[in-house]
C-alpha cells in the first residue's frame, strides 16, 4: 500500500496552498507530519518574495494499493 501526504497551507495572500508528497513511510505520526509542516513554514521552503506560507490549514494522509503487472 503507498500512503501520501497533503498539506494545506495559507499563504500570505489568503489562498490555500497545497503540497503532496508521495510515498510517505507507512508509519508516519501525526507529530512527524506537524513537525514537517513547522519546518517548512519557519524555512518559507515553499515561498518567494511575493508569496510566502504562513498558517498550516490541515494534512491529510491518502492510501492506496497499488498492483504493479509486469509484461
Amino acid at each position: 500500500m503507498q500512503k501520501s501526504l497533503k498539506l494545506v497551507f495559507l499563504d500570505n495572500k489568503g489562498d490555500k496552498q497545497s503540497i503532496i508528497i508521495p510515498e510517505v513511510k507507512e508509519d508516519i505520526t501525526s507529530a512527524e507530519i506537524r513537525n514537517l509542516a513547522d519546518v517548512i513554514l519557519q524555512n518559507n521552503v515553499f515561498g518567494d518574495e511575493i508569496r510566502s506560507l504562513v498558517k498550516t490549514v490541515e494534512a491529510a494522509l491518502t492510501s492506496k494499493d497499488v498492483t504493479t503487472i509486469v509484461f
